[in-house]
């Protein structure tokens, strides 16, 4: 059910708005952060080259790329689908819960779930462990659904799945917030050595996004530390990433501050194993240092093919003007990063008499939750561009 959230210490480039309104009746229609943005296209003032295929998220490794192919277009896909994963990630969570919630095995376990109260319940996955990182094999939730009229308002959930059965411990926290058309999800995952945040805002038309943006925090300190501050503003055709990395392992370091945008394929298709980038550009900058010297490459664009994974001249780049007249963030997101933590109101100590033992079936859970991802559980899939385009 839960997937550790790894990143690699290396040289990369980093990543990141009307609506109809929303037709969320039942928590089990809670829009995903990986939900498609269904309209909305975004403006370039150059048409030239548009990727047919592009390269898919899901699915691509360090095959996908070769000696002499753009390391551009592959740091940008790298780090876009690292933050996409995340999101997917805790969409699958979400996703679990939802349709937990709502099965007909635990049909009125709790009442009436959704009034507006909070509910406490132990979620019984047939005496395995969720989080491979503990020891829970009966974790405990508590979760408040709030409806106005018959559309809901407000999800929140607070989940245990760290710790032991006898002592859990708080590992997550989900919050949607739906205002006619406006909404906001964010969900954290605390755990120690990795811990992250991912939000998103935007237009709801139904269930699917007009307008979103995501922003991702992240922090890892295992044998390395690594701060990373991603945001994506996704249109139905193109992607805008905004992003600075930066890391300490050793007596190594560096940093990446990177803006780019490019052509999202197939962005408005709810299966998200079928988006896939296609042309774009990318402003960078990088440094890095090491016992035997440093050095800085200075600020400059780079535009690249889709289809051909090869580079261009930058000019001629379809998305050059845009990425010309954006800026690469300027501020280093690690003390933000250092300081991930719940909130006050999104604390919760596992404390309370539970109302009920909701059963999580896995096995029929699994297909219907399984989309969300873009990598393989258990597997790392990040590209060594470096190596691999020989860039």
């Amino acid at each position: 059910m839960k997937k550790a959230l790894i990143s690699a210490l290396v040289p990369l480039f980093m990543i990141a708005c009307g609506g109809g309104g929303s037709d969320v009746s039942s928590v089990d229609k809670l829009p995903k952060m990986t939900s498609p943005v269904i309209s909305g296209t975004s403006a370039s003032s150059v048409k030239v080259d548009n990727a047919l295929t592009g390269l898919t998220y899901w699915g691509a490794s360090s095959s996908s790329f070769t000696h002499g192919q753009s390391r551009s277009m592959c740091e940008s896909f790298n780090i876009t689908r690292e933050i996409m994963n995340k999101a997917a990630q805790s969409d699958r969570i979400l996703c679990y819960i939802q349709n937990t919630i709502v099965a007909p095995v635990n049909a009125g376990k709790v009442g009436t779930p959704d009034d507006g109260k909070y509910h406490m319940v132990t979620l019984d996955f047939g005496g395995t462990v969720p989080n491979p990182s503990s020891h829970n094999t009966a974790p405990v939730m508590k979760f408040k659904i709030k409806k106005d009229g018959d559309k809901i308002t407000e999800f929140e959930m607070f989940n245990c799945m760290a710790g032991t059965v006898v002592a859990p411990l708080q590992s997550e926290y989900q919050h949607q917030v739906i205002n006619g058309s406006d909404i906001t999800i964010t969900s954290k995952d605390i755990e120690g050595q990795y811990n992250s945040s991912i939000s998103a805002t935007g237009k709801l038309d139904g269930t699917s996004f007009t307008q979103k943006r995501i922003t991702g925090i992240s922090y890892s300190s295992d044998t390395c530390n690594n701060a990373a501050k991603t945001v994506i503003d996704q249109y139905v055709d193109a992607i805008i990433a905004s992003a600075y990395q930066i890391g300490t392992c050793g007596s190594n370091a560096f940093s990446t501050q990177a803006y780019a945008k490019f052509q999202l394929l197939n962005g408005n298709n709810a299966d998200i194993h079928r988006w896939a980038v296609g042309d774009g550009s990318v402003k960078v900058t990088t440094s890095n240092t090491w016992s035997g010297g440093s050095y800085t490459n200075p600020e400059s664009i780079v535009s690249w093919n889709g289809d051909s994974k090869a580079d261009i001249t930058a000019a001629s780049g379809m998305y050059y003007s845009a990425v010309s007249a954006g800026s690469i963030p300027a501020t280093d997101p690690t003390a933000e990063a250092i300081a991930l933590d719940f909130a006050a109101s999104e604390k919760w100590d596992c404390s309370g008499t539970p109302e009920a033992t909701m059963v999580v079936d896995m096995a029929a859970l699994t297909p219907i939750c399984d989309q969300y991802g873009l990598e393989p559980d258990g597997g790392n899939t990040w590209i060594d561009c470096y190596n691999v385009t020989g860039n």
